[in-house]
């Protein structure tokens, strides 16, 4: 019999690409509107900075979780809502 393997992601991609490019295009609007100005695009280019960095907090940090069990699943749910 083969091993299973349970795999949860807290976040799809789809849902990723996305929440990128809501941000991206807020940061290209911000971009567009602060043309010309030093100050602006300042502001607006550390915002994006932020986010960047953000985001690669996110990846670089756990986001999956493997079960080998439905009983390894259920576990870990009850955990996540505080049931012992």
């Amino acid at each position: 019999m083969t091993k299973r393997t349970i795999i949860l992601f807290k976040e799809s991609l789809l849902q990723s690409i996305v929440s990128d490019c809501v941000t991206f295009g807020f940061a290209l609007i911000l971009l567009w509107a602060s043309w010309g100005s030093t100050g602006w695009t300042f502001i607006s280019g550390c915002v994006l900075l932020v986010f960047l960095l953000a985001k690669a907090t996110m990846i670089t940090s756990d986001t999956t979780h493997k079960f080998n069990s439905i009983d390894d699943l259920q576990a870990w749910i009850n955990k996540q809502r505080g049931e012992e």
